[in-house]
């Protein structure tokens, strides 16, 4: 088989080609600088095949960008057709020795928050079976500590089985849609190969137990009749917001998948030409792999002149580790200190915000000076697009959106507000948002009782931003059906609390039919004192009807 005898070659830099600075994204475009080289081999040359060449041109290129401290540059390799062999399985399964999850702050550095432990495996690269998830094949699947992702490119998912222990296994599930731009970033480092994925969304989690262990359960008389139906003990996955010692908020923070594994080269070349065929942009890369030193001590906030200053900080802050690690450096808090006083430092911190969002990779104190010199020289950022529309109905309200694993704060949206809103005046409001990790309505069919517990948690402690202290308040029918709710930071002017609100809308003590409670957009007084009376509601789609759940 002969090498085609040209091989086309993308090299990715930024903008100044410097290690200091950073490789950025926006959409599929890569706002950096890019070379185009055209290499040829020689007909003396060994190399018999394609797969052959790229392989030693990747492990070549690792090698020079190490040597020459390079490690920002990645490559890229043009595609080529794929033999049919490729297009045959329907998904892929590899078997890894560790998992972790983290964040690029900058195309050569990758900071580690959390990884497994080592997993044991051979060099494996096989078609996942039909019933991956059940590792019913061979005898490294039936052993614990192992350690599994499966591509399915048939129905375009990502799925990381962890089998813990004989009674115990951690699954994250993630759509490829959900792979921010579907990056792939391979790092060939001796007989290892790291695998890292950008996450636009986070995974969802299950934990899985085997039915042998559920007969104590209460509610494993209900699920009895489909788990066990053919003797055989099998394993009840419900969602959770952890996964295995990898808690919540540090799940949540991270936006980097890294697998680590050991497999031949010409079996990953058949996942990764597949994975192109599926709109993948696969990059070549030699990134340092650090582990994020840990920190107890809360970040350090600012003194800033406005509350939409301390709110835009507050948002930037919820992009999670990307922003975080960066952050935390003595150069962007001096930065920081020295523009609180901007009058518009809630637009620098937004614009930023807004392009955090938007790349892969960002510099957050490159990022800020450039808002800020635009600023000065035009009047006005990247995100000042949006002006207030024709009407005294519109009002602006700042979001919060809650997911499982995390909460982030969203700017100000123009949008219809409401009688309450525009009594007590829109500025103490925040318009809430929970939906799934995918962006999709919480469905009670998946067995959503950890994740429902921690977004309760979460409403019951006030959200405190700067000085304010929001509280919940309720919600009104359309924010019924969307799974939404109102919270309200009281000012301290008389009759604007909660409490207060919510007597001005009526007294409803006597309302004993929750659902028309709700609609009429006022739960209150059901307790004595000042506690909080909280609903989670869920919707199940199969029957149709409405679950609700009354916490005090």
């Amino acid at each position: 088989m002969r090498v085609d005898r040209q091989t086309h070659i993308h090299i990715h830099a930024d903008r100044n080609t410097s290690h200091a600075d950073i490789l950025t994204v926006v959409g599929k475009k890569w706002q950096a600088s890019s070379v185009e080289v055209y290499i040829t081999p020689k007909d003396v040359s060994k190399v018999t095949s394609r797969d052959e060449f790229v392989d030693l041109v990747t492990r070549t290129w690792s090698s020079v960008t190490c040597r020459n401290d390079a490690r920002f540059l990645w490559l890229q390799v043009t595609q080529s057709l794929p033999p049919e062999t490729v297009l045959k399985a329907p998904s892929r399964k590899l078997f890894l020795n560790g998992l972790s999850l983290g964040t690029f702050v900058s195309p050569g550095i990758y900071h580690g928050h959390w990884q497994s432990a080592f997993c044991t495996t051979t060099e494996t690269l096989t078609n996942a079976t039909p019933d991956a998830e059940s590792d019913s094949e061979g005898e490294e699947d039936s052993s614990s500590n192992r350690l599994s992702v499966v591509f399915s490119h048939d129905i375009e998912s990502l799925s990381i089985v962890w089998k813990r222990s004989g009674s115990l296994q951690w699954r994250m599930e993630v759509a490829f849609d959900s792979l921010a731009d579907r990056v792939l970033v391979v790092s060939k480092q001796g007989r290892t190969v790291h695998l890292f994925l950008f996450l636009a969304n986070q995974p969802k989690i299950y934990r899985g137990r085997c039915s042998g262990d559920l007969q104590s359960h209460p509610r494993t008389k209900f699920h009895r009749r489909w788990v066990e139906s053919d003797g055989v003990p099998k394993v009840v996955w419900e969602r959770d917001c952890c996964f295995d010692s990898c808690d919540r908020q540090t799940f949540g923070s991270c936006n980097v998948l890294h697998l680590k594994l050991v497999t031949l080269s010409q079996q990953l070349s058949v996942l990764i030409r597949r994975l192109e065929l599926l709109d993948f942009a696969v990059y070549y890369s030699n990134p340092v792999i650090t582990d994020a030193e840990k920190s107890d001590e809360d970040f350090p906030w600012p003194t800033f002149q406005t509350f939409d200053a301390s709110y835009a900080w507050f948002c930037l802050q919820t992009r999670g580790f990307k922003v975080l690690d960066q952050a935390r450096s003595d150069e962007f808090i001096q930065l920081l200190n020295s523009a609180a006083t901007n009058p518009q430092l809630d637009k620098i911190l937004d614009a930023v915000a807004s392009k955090v969002d938007d790349w892969l990779i960002c510099s957050i104190r490159r990022t800020f000076l450039e808002e800020m010199e635009l600023l000065d020289k035009t009047g006005h950022t990247s995100g000042d697009a949006v002006v207030k529309p024709v009407g005294d109905q519109f009002v602006s309200i700042r979001r919060l959106l809650i997911t499982p694993t995390t909460v982030r704060g969203l700017s100000a949206q123009w949008g219809v507000g409401n009688r309450v809103v525009r009594h007590h005046g829109s500025d103490r409001f925040i318009r809430v948002v929970i939906r799934d990790e995918d962006f999709s309505l919480l469905s009670a069919a998946n067995r959503i009782r950890t994740p429902v517990g921690a977004i309760t948690d979460f409403l019951r402690q006030d959200l405190v931003i700067a000085d304010r202290r929001y509280h919940f308040l309720g919600c009104s029918n359309s924010q019924l059906r969307e799974h939404g709710l109102w919270m309200y930071a009281a000012d301290g002017r008389k009759g604007h609390t909660v409490e207060a609100i919510r007597r001005w809308m009526g007294d409803l003590s006597q309302v004993r039919f929750i659902p028309f409670a709700l609609i009429n957009f006022s739960i209150y007084h059901l307790l004595a004192g000042n506690d909080l009376v909280f609903f989670s509601f869920y919707v199940s789609i199969d029957c149709r009807s409405f679950v609700y759940r009354v916490c005090c």
